[in-house]
C-alpha cells in the first residue's frame, strides 16, 4: 500500500511540475519583459509590419488587446484607415537614438526616414519621442511626445510668469485649436530655454528670436529676447513670447511630420496667435496695455500696435489672409524667409 501511495504521489508531483513548467515557459514565451531589449524588439516589429503593410497582424499584435485605447476600434476600420494613410509611403528606416524609462512608460528617441517614392530618391525625416507603456505584461504604443525633461531650464522668472499667463489665457479660448496650442506649450515648456540676448545685434535687431537647431535637438528649443525687455512688464513680454512660442510649436510639428512649414505662413500664424492672445485678455489687462502705449510711451508696445494697424490695411477676406499678405510684402521677412529656405 505504501508503494502504491508513493507511486501516486510521485506521479502527481511529476505532472504538477510538468504542468507548471509548461505554463511558465509558455507565459514567458508570449509575454514581454520590462527592458530595453524587449521594447526595441516590439518597436522594430511594429515598423516592420508598417513597412510590409501587414496591418491585420499589426492590429492583432498591438491594438486588439491594448488597454490604453480610450475607444476600441474594429480591425476592419483600423486596416482601412492605415491603407489610406500609407498610399504614398513605400518604406521606413528606423534609427534609434536612446530609450528613457519612467515608471511603466518608456520614451524612444528615434528618427524615421520615410521613402516617398519606390526608388527612395525622395525621403522625409520624422523626429520625436515615441511613448510606449508596459501594461498587462506587454509593451503597447502610446502616442508621441516632443519633450520628456522632468525639470525646466533655469530662465528669468518674468519669462516663467509670462508663459503661465499665455497658457492660462489660451486654455480659455473658444477655439479647440488654441486649446491644443496651449496644451502643446504646457507639455513642452521644460524643453524651452528662454534667455536675454547680450545685445540687440546678437538677434539681428529683432525683439525676439527662436533659433532652429541644425541637429534637430528635441531636448532644447532656444529663444533669445532683446535685453530691452528686462525693464518691461509681464504683459508686454507675454505678447512677444506668444510669437516666439508659436515658432517653437510649429517647428515641433514639422519635426514630427517631416514636413517643414512654409516660412511666410509660419510668421503669419505667429502674428495670428498674438492677435488672439490680445482678444483673450481681460478688461484690466487691456487697460494696462493701453496706459503703457499712451502714457508710458513703451517703444516695444507701440511698435507692435503699429504692425497690427498696418496688417489691417492689407487685402484679404480675414485677418489670416491680411497677415500673410503683410508678411510676404515685408522686406525683413522676405530676407528672413529667403535665408530659411
Amino acid at each position: 500500500m505504501n508503494r502504491y501511495l508513493n507511486l501516486k504521489t510521485y506521479t502527481f508531483m511529476f505532472l504538477f511540475i510538468l504542468g507548471f513548467l509548461l505554463y511558465w515557459f509558455g507565459y514567458i514565451g508570449n509575454k514581454d519583459s520590462f527592458n530595453a531589449t524587449s521594447l526595441k524588439r516590439n518597436y522594430e516589429l511594429l515598423v516592420g509590419l508598417e513597412n510590409s503593410k501587414d496591418f491585420e497582424r499589426l492590429y492583432d499584435e498591438f491594438y486588439l488587446n491594448n488597454p490604453l485605447l480610450g475607444k476600441p476600434i474594429t480591425k476592419e476600420k483600423f486596416v482601412e484607415t492605415k491603407l489610406k494613410k500609407s498610399v504614398n509611403n513605400f518604406n521606413a528606416e528606423l534609427k534609434l537614438h536612446s530609450i528613457t524609462f519612467n515608471n511603466n512608460d518608456a520614451f524612444i528617441n528615434r528618427l524615421i526616414v520615410d521613402c516617398i517614392d519606390e526608388e527612395c530618391s525622395q525621403t522625409r525625416k520624422r523626429r520625436a519621442y515615441k511613448k510606449w507603456t508596459f501594461a498587462n505584461n506587454q509593451w503597447f504604443p502610446n502616442g508621441e511626445v516632443m519633450c520628456i525633461r522632468n525639470n525646466p531650464y533655469t530662465i528669468p522668472p518674468e519669462f516663467e510668469r509670462s508663459i503661465s499667463l499665455i497658457i492660462q489665457r489660451a486654455k480659455t479660448s473658444d477655439f479647440s485649436s488654441t486649446n491644443e496650442w496651449a496644451k502643446s506649450i504646457e507639455e513642452s515648456k521644460n524643453c524651452i530655454d528662454i534667455q536675454y540676448a547680450n545685445t540687440d545685434e546678437e538677434i539681428i535687431g529683432a525683439e525676439g528670436l527662436f533659433t532652429f537647431n541644425k541637429d534637430n535637438n528635441i531636448e532644447r528649443y532656444s529663444i533669445l529676447v532683446s535685453p530691452r525687455y528686462q525693464v518691461k512688464d509681464d504683459l508686454i513680454t507675454a505678447f512677444l513670447l506668444v510669437h516666439e512660442l508659436s515658432h517653437v510649436i510649429n517647428y515641433q510639428q514639422s519635426l514630427s511630420t517631416g514636413e517643414m512649414a512654409d516660412c511666410f505662413e509660419d510668421e503669419a500664424n505667429a502674428f495670428g496667435n498674438q492677435n488672439e492672445f490680445i482678444a483673450l485678455l481681460n478688461d484690466e489687462e487691456l487697460q494696462s496695455l493701453n496706459l503703457r502705449a499712451n502714457y508710458s510711451k513703451s517703444h516695444e508696445l507701440n511698435n507692435m500696435i503699429q504692425v497690427y494697424n498696418e496688417i489691417l490695411n492689407f487685402e484679404g477676406e480675414n485677418y489670416s489672409e491680411k497677415t500673410l499678405n503683410y508678411v510676404k510684402s515685408s522686406p525683413y521677412y522676405q530676407s528672413q524667409c529667403r535665408n530659411f529656405n
